[in-house]
């Protein structure tokens, strides 16, 4: 369950990213979130309800970059606060130093203290070790998941860049 929710969270995260390059906004965010629930309803997995019934927290690593500053990640902010009260999910996030990102990275997955999401800003897990680190079960493989994120894949469908990252229909980060 807890994979299952890190899949929907990183999906959240990877559909803003790329919402502010539609057109229409949001017809398309309302067609992505019918098309997730029908999808989810078909599996065999129970779907997914919201709010959860017992509070999950989401350990999140993400990089600190000097240009950025902390703001999107200080404790008190609304968007968590909004998040943790609509889905009783709460997000522990620690951003760390650009500087220092891959060290603690490495430091993290040598004491199996691996957080259950990871953004990659470009400097902390290239593709060879997310491939790696993949194989050797310290990341889920996305393509199992695939029914949750269709816009994903026709995004990959679309991209031979991105076709390159999978291999042997294993792809273990969301790249684009």
């Amino acid at each position: 369950m807890r994979k299952y929710i890190c899949v929907w969270i990183v999906f959240v995260f990877v559909l803003s990213c790329f919402s502010g390059c539609q057109g229409s906004g949001g017809a398309t965010t309302t067609e992505n979130t019918q098309t997730a629930q029908q999808t989810t309803a078909g599996s065999a997995e129970e779907p997914l309800k919201l709010p959860l019934a017992e509070p999950i927290t989401i350990k999140y690593v993400t990089c600190e970059h000097p240009t950025q500053g902390r703001y999107p990640f200080e404790d008190g902010n609304v968007v968590h606060k909004w998040l943790e009260e609509q889905t009783n999910i709460k997000l522990d996030v620690e951003q760390i130093p650009y500087g220092g990102i891959k060290e603690k990275i490495n430091l993290l997955i040598s004491t199996n203290d691996i957080p259950d999401l990871m953004i990659n800003s470009g400097t902390s897990i290239d593709r060879q070790a997310s491939e790696d680190l993949g194989l050797k079960g310290m990341f889920v493989n996305i393509l199992d998941y695939e029914e949750l994120i269709p816009n994903y894949m026709k995004v990959i469908e679309s991209s031979k860049n991105l076709q390159s990252y999978i291999h042997d229909n294993k792809l273990f980060a969301f790249w684009g």
